[in-house]
């Protein structure tokens, strides 16, 4: 997407937000951290939880696949369709869809 296509508030608040989460990830080098083994993303079958899996169909392709994985392995997931004008800040980008879709998925 061309960022003239996108809400410029947005991408001030995106750009805050990632400047926050690098300085905590930055403190986080300094704390032992053990890997999982195995791994989660292998053990998506043990959720045992309802999962709402999504993404913006103009986020990257690798994030759409991670969706479509999470829905495959998760057994109680649903996949929600791509959401059109919207990258990886789903959100925050389109909410009216993504409140939709998450007032559909929970119980009532």
């Amino acid at each position: 997407r061309d960022p003239a296509d996108v809400d410029p508030q947005l991408i001030t608040f995106a750009t805050e937000m990632d400047e926050r989460a690098l300085a905590a990830e930055l403190a986080l080098s300094a704390v032992d951290v053990a890997e999982l083994d195995p791994p989660a993303v292998g053990r998506l079958g043990e959720l045992r939880m309802p999962v709402l899996a999504g993404a913006g169909a103009a986020d990257l392709p690798d994030i759409r696949q991670l969706a479509d994985r999470i829905a495959a392995e998760a057994p109680q997931a649903t996949r929600l369709p791509d959401v059109p004008d919207a990258a990886h800040l789903l959100p925050l980008e389109r909410p009216a869809p993504v409140n939709a879709a998450l007032l559909a998925f929970l119980p009532h």
